[in-house]
């Protein structure tokens, strides 16, 4: 019965979860593929800087034409009118990341820089992708695409995108394939967690990733590789347990190296790695094998990378993640410096409304400042959860118990977009060893949809999350607290 109530409750997580897509019967998130399918398609014409400047050029040389939208709809639309718009902004994704109107950018009157870095064939194709992707967005919803923060992806998810975004042209059919990737990647999650740890904490793995409402399906339902970091974080996980340490080394690299963050996961083994290097002044030949898995992963993984993406594409992405990004607020940021500066800044409400969120720059200037005010106390209460992570972490010798501690960190030490929370199912991989957690985790879920439907402005409900999410990651380290020796699998 309990097992029966068990995949009931497992099922109707999930259809809740695939229940929130608001994007259409075609499957297809247009504004995330726009960034992720030209970025890594045109990757080396582009670079980071220059996915907004070079479509406002394709769109000014296409002109005045008749097309039809992906739903079969007749249009006349003129490209030109709408890239001359006085009104028309971009997001100046090379620079301090602000709204500027393209006339003040000379964008237009310099497109020979954008167009001398294509061939004559590239440049025809991507005017025909800018054309496809306007089309069935819509002018409106076009136009904020180039307000977002552009492309942002590493060299090493490139390898894979530019594979598949280059098999063929934009189009509705082509999009939805690559839709289903992540889509591939999720069913084996949740397969490998069945296969390293039993069909129960599978069942509390979908539970816990259709409930929770951090990463909720329509920020990247329908979109292009974007769960495939989250597949081999867990997957690095299952293999650690599973006791084929350097398989699973490769696979927590190879996620590091898909959107860097996973790298905080990594300091949960590093913790147990130097605890028992400490103890017996050597090296555990599991520990010998998971560096050696890293060390391979690297050693493929990044000169490839440089080789399909050029030698400057780790430069750029360090610029724009290390520079950039680090002093560019947005409002679906969360972790706990998000939850210690969110009382003391400019509430969004304040300077924008529905329409016009992406315009709110006076809000991202007030709350970069308030972070630096208060950043004494937002890195004070990081170094405390540091320091009690590490304090359970060297109790334990399983590498997979601390890593899946380790989501502890980036709550603690690191400001990522909601959307990458969905690593809040590692939770569920510690219910193997304590099964009592099942209920508290259960009940952190269900208050997180009760503050998404109490916050309507993003920033107040990811800075609400923020601080739950916070108050999660303390209870699972102080559950843990007390070793119970060697458990089940290094």
């Amino acid at each position: 019965m309990k097992s029966a109530v068990g995949v009931v409750l497992a099922a109707a997580a999930l259809l809740a979860y695939a229940g929130e897509f608001k994007l259409g019967s075609s499957f297809v998130h247009i504004h995330e593929q726009y960034h992720y399918f030209l970025g890594a398609r045109y990757f080396r014409e582009l670079g980071y800087a220059n996915l907004y400047r070079c479509s406002i050029v394709a769109e000014d040389e296409i002109g005045a034409i008749d097309t039809v939208t992906p739903n079969g709809l007749a249009r006349h639309v003129d490209l030109t009118a709408e890239a001359r718009d006085p009104e028309r902004t971009l997001r100046n994704i090379d620079g301090d990341n602000r709204l500027v109107r393209v006339r003040d950018m000379g964008v237009l009157e310099d497109a020979r820089a954008c167009k001398e870095q294509f061939s004559p064939e590239r440049w025809q194709a991507f005017k025909t992708d800018v054309l496809f992707f306007r089309v069935a967005a819509g002018r409106e919803a076009f136009e904020r695409m180039q307000q977002d923060h552009g492309f942002n992806a590493t060299p090493t998810w490139i390898l894979l995108g530019h594979a598949l975004a280059s098999i063929g042209p934009a189009s509705i059919q082509h999009l939805q394939r690559l839709a289903l990737v992540d889509v591939t990647y999720l069913v084996g999650m949740f397969a490998a967690i069945a296969w390293a740890f039993g069909w129960r904490v599978a069942g509390v793995a979908a539970i816990t990733w259709g409930s929770q409402a951090p990463a909720n399906f329509e920020w990247t339902g329908g979109a292009f590789l974007r769960q495939d970091w989250l597949f081999f974080l867990v997957f690095s996980m299952c293999l650690a347990r599973r006791r084929r340490f350097a398989a699973a080394g490769a696979s927590l690299t190879y996620a590091s190296m898909l959107r860097v963050f996973p790298a905080l996961i990594a300091a949960g083994w590093a913790v147990v790695i130097c605890a028992e290097l400490w103890r017996h002044r050597r090296l555990a030949r599991a520990h010998r094998s998971v560096l050696l898995g890293a060390l391979v992963a690297l050693a493929v993984l990044v000169p490839a990378s440089t080789m399909v993406c050029g030698k400057e594409a780790w430069a750029g992405f360090a610029h724009r993640t290390l520079v950039v990004h680090e002093r560019t607020w947005t409002s679906n940021l969360m972790g706990l410096g998000v939850a210690v500066v969110h009382p003391f800044s400019m509430r969004l409400e304040d300077v924008a409304n529905g329409e016009t969120v992406a315009q709110a720059d006076p809000w991202k200037a007030d709350r970069a400042a308030q972070f630096q005010r208060l950043r004494i106390v937002a890195y004070g209460l990081g170094a405390a959860g540091l320091l009690l992570f590490a304090w359970v972490a060297r109790r334990t010798k399983s590498l997979w118990v601390a890593g899946c501690l380790a989501q502890s960190l980036v709550v603690f030490l690191a400001r990522v977009a909601c959307y990458y929370y969905g690593f809040l199912v590692l939770a569920a991989l510690l219910t193997r060893e304590r099964r009592a957690l099942e209920f508290p985790l259960f009940a952190s879920l269900a208050l997180t949809q009760l503050v998404a439907l109490r916050f309507d402005w993003v920033d107040d409900r990811y800075a609400a999350l923020s601080a739950l999410v916070t108050a999660l990651s303390f209870l699972l380290l102080w559950t843990f607290r007390r070793s119970r020796g060697r458990v089940s699998a290094q």
